[in-house]
């Protein structure tokens, strides 16, 4: 009786934990002003940044995926959420003509999105195709932050564009 417990009987080993294996969100930050309908590129600029998102939204399927638009403004659009594919969807969905002021307010979508960010920690991705210069102000905010910022250029590489970046 002892050998049949023995053999059937319960395993006697730890649960996962399921946050043990929880991954840090990423935040797209993607611009949205009239440069990024440029036609410099095939697609467009816009469209690149739109297919760099739903490739970002696919390498990182069911770990958190968060995204925010900027132009004039910045506005979030998804915190960040284990369902890529809607962060896909919204994506495919921004553009200039929906921004409610042109401009390039890059330093309020890096608030917006640290503060996304602010319970769970994170990264963050800015797809952009030019950046304003960044006060000194600013850039000690960001660093204190220790929110890690990438910056994905959407432009040729040949051009005043593609220099201007970080």
């Amino acid at each position: 009786l002892i050998a049949v417990v023995a053999i059937a009987g319960p395993t006697w080993k730890p649960e996962p934990s399921p946050f043990a294996d929880s991954p840090v969100p990423l935040m797209i930050v993607l611009k949205a002003d009239q440069t990024m309908d440029l036609s410099d590129l095939t697609p467009n600029r816009m469209e690149r940044a739109r297919l760099k998102v739903a490739d970002l939204a696919e390498a990182r399927r069911g770990k958190p995926l968060g995204l925010a638009a900027y132009a004039g403004s910045a506005h979030l659009v998804l915190p960040p959420t284990r369902d890529t594919s809607v962060v896909t969807s919204m994506a495919a969905e921004i553009s200039p003509e929906v921004m409610p002021q042109p401009g390039d307010n890059l330093p309020a979508a890096i608030r917006l999105a640290i503060r996304s960010l602010k319970d769970t920690g994170g990264s963050m991705i800015v797809i952009a195709d030019t950046t304003p210069s960044l006060g000194d102000a600013d850039l000690a905010e960001f660093k204190q932050a220790r929110v890690p910022i990438h910056f994905l250029a959407i432009a040729r590489d040949d051009t005043p564009e593609f220099d201007a970046i970080g």
